[in-house]
């Protein structure tokens, strides 16, 4: 027995803590002989008992999800709900990939697009649609240089399956999971600062899209190329990208998406009055948005929290002082509504990106103390978590306080954003 498992797991845990393994078998009410073929693989626990020692040990659900893994090993194939999974099958935690291995998928996907017009077939491989979920849900929590293993090995799998398998009747959904994860690896990419490799994904990705007849996949799609550009400068191409994919858009999470990068590549060009038909177009979405989390699981779903800060960015580009208190109103909400509920849940770039603008906007008002407060938290927001969007964002923070009026108040935070930004997640990638 070796390795990340159940039994390794325990015996390391138990060993860690004061229990013996007869001490451990009575906290949780089963035989010394229980516990010890438990350590030595020699039985399967069953859900109750794993939680049960998952809690005795202090093993806040590692316990629980290995003995799962144990006892459904096939549904847990390519699951990544946490960095420790991620790494049992993809290599050390936080082990990202090189930036060869980045422009490598970005070809593998680039070969999937040339070939997509080949008539090809499938079975329907439902494992492959529980992958995709649990790595969107994922996506939220982990860093993005952790996904992309996991998301590159599913997509090799699923368009493997695409070439091999010839029944018609299950090609769109192979393809719809092919069009998802590839377009993952699309967003990863971005994140990760090579938008050459988040193109190449993106096309491939809206392929897949086509042969689904996905229109949602093809909104996300579209966002991500969209967001490629904002991050970029080219702001009318941001705003012509969200906007192409409005027909496949009719309402919730899709229109809210697609509306709130409208409204904020035409704040960003000085458009008020584009500025203000996507807000409201936005503003109509919200309520049916709330409700699209099951067909739009994790990342795939644009929550009213995002869509609160990227109303805040609207405003912050748009300027002037009501704009600005606008601006300081949705930032607040957009942390409120992403910091609610249970912490495992919330998404740490997204929040960091509602404190980010929180902080911009005090600091447009004058407030250095107020924005200080409000950026301080982001500040210590994990180097694998420095995504492009993240480090934007700060860039646009220091040069805010590098302005000569700012005064020598501030010359603490200028100092720690300036560290801040030495250390980007891209940074982490080896050459």
């Amino acid at each position: 027995m070796g390795g990340y498992t159940f039994g390794a797991e325990l015996r390391r845990r138990r060993e860690g803590s004061d229990h013996t393994v007869r001490s451990l078998a009575a906290a949780v009410h089963c035989g010394k002989t229980h516990i010890s073929n438990l350590e030595r693989e020699l039985t399967t626990p069953d859900a109750s008992l794993a939680q049960l020692l998952d809690d005795e040990l202090g093993a806040n659900g590692d316990l629980v999800l290995l003995a799962d893994r144990m006892r459904h090993p096939r549904s847990w194939t390519l699951a990544a709900p946490r960095v420790s999974d991620v790494s049992l099958a993809y290599g050390p935690a936080l082990t990202g990939p090189t930036i060869e291995e980045v422009m490598m998928a970005a070809e593998d996907s680039a070969r999937v697009a040339r070939a997509a017009a080949r008539p090809v077939g499938g079975e329907l491989v439902e494992q492959f649609n529980t992958d995709v979920q649990r790595l969107a849900v994922a996506y939220l929590s982990l860093p993005p240089f952790a996904m992309f293993r996991p998301l590159a090995a599913l997509r090799e799998q699923i368009f493997a399956a695409i070439d091999s398998y010839p029944n018609p009747a299950h090609l769109g959904d192979l393809y719809l999971a092919a069009g998802r994860v590839t377009a993952l690896l699309a967003h990863a990419s971005a994140d990760l600062g090579q938008p050459v490799a988040a193109d190449a994904h993106a096309r491939a990705a809206w392929l897949c899209a086509d042969h689904a007849g996905h229109g949602e996949l093809r909104v996300y799609v579209r966002w991500v190329q969209a967001n490629v550009a904002y991050w970029s400068g080219d702001y009318a191409k941001a705003a012509e990208l969200a906007a192409s994919a409005r027909p496949y858009a009719t309402a919730g999470s899709t229109l809210l998406r697609l509306a709130s990068q409208e409204a904020r590549a035409h704040a960003a060009r000085g458009d008020a009055q584009a500025v203000e038909r996507a807000l409201g177009t936005g503003l109509d979405a919200q309520d049916s948005a709330a409700d699209a989390t099951t067909s739009e699981p994790g990342v795939f779903h644009f929550a009213p929290g995002k869509a609160a800060y990227y109303s805040s960015e609207v405003r912050l580009s748009l300027g002037g002082p009501a704009n600005l208190r606008r601006a300081v109103a949705d930032a607040t909400r957009a942390v409120e509504l992403l910091t609610a509920g249970p912490v495992a849940q919330h998404s740490a770039e997204l929040v960091a990106a509602g404190r980010q603008d929180l902080a911009a906007a005090h600091l447009a008002l004058g407030d250095v103390e107020a924005a200080g407060q409000a950026v301080r938290p982001v500040l210590d927001l994990p180097t694998e978590m420095r995504t492009t969007p993240i480090t934007g964002r700060m860039r646009a923070l220091g040069q805010h306080l590098a302005r000569p009026a700012a005064g020598s108040a501030v010359a603490d935070l200028t100092e720690q954003v300036a560290l801040f930004l030495a250390y980007p997640a891209v940074r982490s990638l080896p050459a």
